[in-house]
């Protein structure tokens, strides 16, 4: 639950943040795409707490080793789809960050001198 709250937080102090730049171009648009991500990793991160109340709930009393085995699967496939939302929100936010236009080339070498 407390990755619920964190990610909550986030999500609404981004959106008041995002009122009191007033951006626009490029940077606008990948904020926007930043938000629209942070939407869904929002869902999905009360989806997966769900999920893992749910596989508390049902294996406190298991007596079925394919009950434990089925749901140790989900979990972990979705704390991977968690993990790769949460990557793919602070991409796009770090883009728009430090290179909205994507002209800088970090991979260059001609620059380091």
């Amino acid at each position: 639950m407390g990755a619920v709250a964190a990610v909550y937080v986030a999500k609404v102090s981004g959106e008041r943040f995002e009122e009191v730049l007033n951006l626009e171009g490029p940077t606008k648009d990948l904020v926007e795409l930043h938000a629209d991500r942070a939407d869904v990793l929002f869902y999905a991160t009360i989806g997966y707490a769900v999920l893992a109340a749910a596989a508390f709930l049902l294996t406190r009393n298991a007596r079925s080793d394919l009950t434990t085995t089925v749901l140790a699967i989900v979990l972990v496939l979705g704390a991977a789809g968690v993990a790769f939302q949460t990557y793919r929100v602070g991409d796009v936010g770090a883009r728009a960050v430090w290179n909205p236009t994507g002209d800088l080339d970090y991979n260059s070498t001609a620059d380091r001198d």
